[in-house]
């Protein structure tokens, strides 16, 4: 199975949100440091014993992109995390501005993968790639 697109996850996020708001907000926003100094905003939905998804958002986006998808009947098997990328979300902005590059992604990522024990996830949609 593939992961859900960007468009797809926000579509969810819509419906969710008109057929019942409050599911939305109950997706706690929890915190990681990165190795960079920074901190990284994500939300961890599901049982921790599933099989992990990890969604990472685009250029513009956050990871409460992907909130609806932790209410999709078809994916409730498995653990929906989204990151908020540096300078996204709730995550902290960088100053110097040149370190919003993919090897800054990567190990934001890594240390995602690192603070929730996995090293195995079922799949990652990175940049809506």
């Amino acid at each position: 199975m593939r992961p859900a697109r960007v468009g797809q996850a926000k579509s969810l996020n819509i419906a969710m949100a008109k057929s019942n708001p409050d599911a939305l907000r109950s997706v706690p926003i929890e915190y990681v440091q990165s190795p960079l100094g920074h901190r990284l905003a994500y939300r961890d939905h599901g049982d921790k014993n599933a099989r992990p998804l990890l969604c990472i958002h685009g250029l513009t986006g956050n990871g409460s992109d992907f909130d609806g998808l932790a209410f999709t009947p078809s994916l409730q098997k498995y653990r929906i995390i989204s990151l908020d990328l540096a300078g996204r979300g709730n995550s902290d902005f960088l100053d110097d501005s040149s370190l919003y590059n993919y090897e800054t992604y990567k190990t934001d990522i890594l240390a995602l993968l690192n603070h929730l024990n996995l090293n195995t996830p079922c799949g990652v949609d990175f940049l809506g790639v």
